[in-house]
């Protein structure tokens, strides 16, 4: 990703959450699929639309996996930065957070346990399907191995960054509800009006708000909703 549609998408003006699973496909269809590393960082709206900003894949030992994870953190500078904290995967704390120290980078470290008891691809299903049904999900034209992924589920070899994803996905709060949205905007007109504000200043936030900043994001940029 270059540095110009880096800065371009640090624009968005929301939260933005990473979730690395540093081995994920341990159960892959095919079992001669050796299990990659995942990391994917994302931002939702107020209303549900997620942007994916950001998917990695790779394999390595701890210390590389810690290297990416930092960097990562020092690009994005996300409100969490979590990984999967089962088993062996724990031996990244120590690593990442040396090289945290080391490059100066703030990284808001949070593990998380995984769901015991529960199939990966249903936890896959019921987090991403709600999303991706209404077309709320947005995706970059880079993120080619996300939408084979995406289009292969529940059948194809690998769900390393769809589970990802999902677990990025999870660490979100939820949206708020369209009433609640519809409410604020009218309030805050109302408010304008009653305050003697001109009726350009009026007219301008109106249209502002028939226009989300996420429409606006996507059109710019050029994003795409997965289906």
């Amino acid at each position: 990703m270059s540095r110009g549609k880096v800065q371009e998408i640090q624009r968005i003006p929301s939260f933005k959450y990473l979730f690395m699973d540093p081995s994920s496909g341990k159960k892959s269809v095919h079992k001669r699929v050796r299990s990659r590393a995942a990391l994917v960082v994302c931002c939702m709206d107020n209303i549900g639309h997620v942007f994916v900003l950001d998917c990695w894949t790779g394999r390595g030992g701890a210390q590389q996996l810690a290297e990416v994870f930092v960097q990562k953190c020092a690009l994005w500078s996300p409100r969490i930065a979590a990984f999967e904290d089962a088993g062996q995967q724990m031996l990244l704390v120590d690593p990442i957070m040396a090289e945290a120290k080391k490059q100066g980078v703030l990284v808001p470290l949070q593990p998380v346990a995984p769901l015991s008891g529960v199939d990966k691809k249903w936890r896959i299903r019921a987090t991403l399907q709600p999303v991706i049904g209404p077309g709320r999900l947005l995706i970059q034209d880079e993120h080619v191995e996300l939408l084979s992924e995406l289009l292969a589920f529940p059948l194809g070899a690998s769900q390393d960054i769809l589970d990802a994803l999902a677990s990025c996905i999870m660490l979100m709060p939820p949206p708020l509800a369209q009433a609640t949205i519809d409410n604020e905007r009218e309030d805050l007109l109302f408010y304008l009006r009653e305050s003697g504000a001109p009726m350009h200043i009026i007219e301008a936030e109106d249209k502002n708000n028939k226009q989300q900043w996420w429409q606006k994001i996507t059109k710019e940029m050029g994003l795409r909703t997965t289906f």
